[in-house]
């Protein structure tokens, strides 16, 4: 059995959770590398129309 090691695990897991968000109407933009406290940016624009 091929063993997968855990830095691919996390980014996967990344690149999973920033499609959802970006299928959602989220901006989101990744931080690759070893960013220590975050790994994922995020923002939607609410409009209010007043």
């Amino acid at each position: 059995m091929v063993e997968i090691s855990h830095n691919n695990t996390g980014l996967s897991g990344e690149y999973f959770v920033a499609a959802e968000l970006y299928r959602r109407g989220w901006s989101v933009g990744m931080t690759i590398g070893n960013a220590k406290a975050v790994d994922l940016f995020a923002e939607k624009d609410i409009i209010v129309d007043i």
